[in-house]
């Protein structure tokens, strides 16, 4: 009877192994859990708050009935609005990023129409946990200024990353302005050379410092790249490195490796058999910003992707927007592993034309995705919420796994006692 029960569970063992191997190669992403559209306009950031719900930040139709509003919307946890707050600034206004502070408000940063003129200035906001506006404040100089990231700093400050055509060396430069917490401007400073220098993604360093990644033209020929650059506490640049081939190359993303480097999404200009276009870009470097490898997705199609997050399990997930039939782009995502060697990639074509410009992982494994729908009117876009399910193997098959392993244990040990504790 023993040998019959341990090949049975040996091929119990077996079976349930390569039945959940097979599975996760053919759908290498998690389930869509659900979908919430949350009104017309765009989204461009997404958070997780301390109660498992989520802040959205992005723009809608003015309430002037011309131009456009930030909108602040704050979920539930399953994506169903809870409140929202509109910032009107000064008129065409959007909102980039978007985070909760340590008091349980929320902090959004973008643009606004200058007061003075036709170009934009940065714009910060600040409201409380039940959506009241703080604080508004406005940042630039008489030319084109944006706010495209925020993070809160440990003495309870903020620091801003965008761009600047007001101020700096060039025609546009990275700009950086640090905050104390009621959102009073404590430095500014610029960072770039004589060309166009963008700042996108900001993240704070664990000694206190910044890294920043954006594009950069200001190159010996001409073409743009990926623009990586490292300050101190103070603003102070430590390095900076510019990214990418022979083709204009940009990044929108920016996350930490589990090695302590960084990794860089985006998109690169390739050309074709039938023309050319964009398609979807991850560059890997270590902790000082020297490139490691460099990859391009996407196959036959064009493809960007706007956000990277890192997966439980070491891979990575990118999401952004793959062109599709009939003019229109669909919600695209596209796993690897830490390699940056593609595992597999997906288009959400139902939802009718959609994009995912932001996105994070959420505390039980999954990820949330921010961005825009077809509302299928006018070419009107509607403010898309969706959440993927964790990316965790099926906990029927591992119990079983577990289940088939102790019985083979259990025969083992009774082979090992019988013949060898009882001669």
């Amino acid at each position: 009877m023993r040998k019959p029960l341990l090949i049975l569970s040996l091929i119990l063992v077996t079976f349930f192994s390569l039945t959940g191997a097979a599975e996760a190669a053919a759908h290498p992403f998690s389930d869509v859990q659900w979908v919430r559209t949350l009104g017309d306009g765009t989204a461009r950031g997404v958070w997780q708050t301390s109660d498992g719900g989520y802040l959205l930040t992005g723009w809608t139709k003015g309430q002037a009935g011309s131009g456009s509003d930030i909108f602040l919307i704050k979920t539930d946890g399953q994506g169903d609005k809870t409140w929202e707050t509109l910032i009107r600034g000064n008129g065409y206004s959007c909102g980039y990023g978007v985070i909760q502070n340590s008091d349980g408000g929320a902090v959004v940063v973008g643009d606004t129409k200058s007061k003075t003129g036709y170009d934009h200035d940065v714009i910060v906001a600040k409201v409380d946990a039940g959506g009241n506006l703080v604080w508004e404040r406005n940042f630039g100089g008489p030319y084109c200024d944006y706010g495209a990231s925020v993070v809160q700093t440990g003495d309870g400050g903020y620091l801003v990353a965008g761009g600047t055509e007001s101020y700096g060396a060039g025609v546009y430069d990275a700009y950086l302005i640090r905050l104390d917490g009621p959102g009073q401007e404590i430095w500014e400073k610029t960072y770039g050379g004589k060309g166009s220098d963008c700042g996108y993604a900001l993240l704070q360093d664990p000694d206190g410092g910044f890294t920043v990644a954006g594009n950069s033209d200001s190159t010996e020929s001409g073409k743009t790249k990926v623009y990586l650059f490292q300050t101190d506490a103070g603003g102070r640049l430590l390095w900076e490195r510019k990214i990418g081939g022979n083709s204009d190359t940009y990044g929108w993303s920016l996350e930490r490796a589990p090695d302590g480097g960084y990794l860089v999404a985006g998109e690169v200009a390739v050309v074709g058999a039938s023309g050319g276009g964009l398609k979807s870009y991850l560059a890997k470097t270590d902790y000082q910003g020297r490139p490691t490898w460099e990859r391009i997705y996407g196959g036959d199609s064009y493809s960007t992707v706007y956000a990277i997050l890192l997966a439980e399990e070491g891979d990575y997930i990118l999401v952004g927007k793959q062109e599709a039939a009939g003019g229109v782009h669909d919600l695209f995502i596209l796993k690897t592993d830490r390699r940056g060697d593609a595992l597999g990639e997906r288009t959400l074509a139902n939802l009718g034309g959609s994009c995912a410009y932001a996105g994070q992982q959420t505390r039980d494994g999954g990820f949330i995705l921010a961005g825009e729908q077809n509302s299928g009117v006018d070419g009107a876009k509607q403010v898309l919420l969706l959440k993927l399910a964790p990316d965790r193997p099926d906990n029927l098959r591992v119990l079983l796994i577990i289940l088939a392993a102790l019985i083979a244990l259990l025969f083992l040990l009774d082979v090992i006692e019988k013949r060898y504790l009882n001669k």
